[in-house]
């Protein structure tokens, strides 16, 4: 009876030290969810999130039983759904007050072969949670932006309702409108910092990462300077493959 218990107790042992990262050993991680992408640009009013999928593996390695560096490859759905106005009101040459309106509906959908190299950092205190942060590499594999541009400049007359002061006079001095639809609209690579959250049980994982992106990744010679921002949420399972 006393050799069972003992033997129960070396296995317990045994499978915890299993269920953690063990130093020298490599585990594979196949994983899929969702994404939550945006832009950010000198005009962020313009662009709103949008749903999308992601789904690929990471390779890890445990440097110690309490840390690991990974590397990936996966597939991620980005972009931004862009949908704003401006208005401004300035003076021409001839002294003529004038406003202008422009308005912009529609989205930009970019797919990205992701590469992140990742720190996980498992917290003792609480088993299964780790902290994560790294670099990536993103290579686009496919683009379409489409929109529908509309701008009108109005005249400004003096009110003869409002004391006199300038108010727009209701006479459309220009206007024109136009559908843009492209497919080489953004750079083929960015980079970037992942930055995130997994939580472990019994080899599942739930995963939890955000990711800003450091480079411009429009081609357009504007300021407009539009840079990712993911959010990713995704379910994955880790096989443990044989020791050192």
């Amino acid at each position: 009876m006393k050799r069972i218990n003992i033997l129960v107790v070396t296995l317990g042992i045994t499978l915890g030290m299993m269920a953690q990262n063990q130093k020298g050993t490599f585990s594979v991680r196949p994983m899929a969810g969702i994404s939550i992408a945006n832009l950010s640009g000198s005009l962020d009013s313009y662009y709103h999130y949008q749903l999308g999928l992601t789904a690929g593996l990471e390779v890890e390695y445990a440097i110690s039983n309490q840390a690991g560096i990974s590397l990936g490859g996966v597939y991620s759905q980005q972009g931004s759904e862009i949908d704003g106005s401006t208005e401004q009101q300035f003076t021409d040459a001839n002294g003529q007050q004038l406003l202008e309106y422009s308005e912009t509906e529609g989205h930009l959908r970019t797919n990205y072969i992701n590469l992140p190299l990742m720190v996980n950092y498992y917290i003792p205190v609480v088993k299964g949670l780790a902290i994560k942060a790294g670099i990536q590499i993103g290579l686009r594999c496919d683009e379409r932006l489409k929109a529908d541009l509309l701008f009108e400049r109005h005249n400004y007359l003096p009110s003869s309702n409002n004391g006199g002061t300038m108010q727009p006079s209701g006479i459309v001095a220009e206007m024109w409108s136009r559908t843009i639809n492209e497919t080489d609209a953004c750079k083929s690579v960015d980079f970037g910092i992942p930055v995130g959250l997994s939580y472990e049980y019994k080899n599942v994982t739930l995963d939890a990462r955000y990711y800003f992106g450091l480079t411009k990744i429009d081609k357009s010679q504007e300021l407009e300077n539009l840079r990712n921002r993911t959010l990713s949420l995704t379910f994955g399972y880790r096989f443990n493959l044989t020791t050192k």
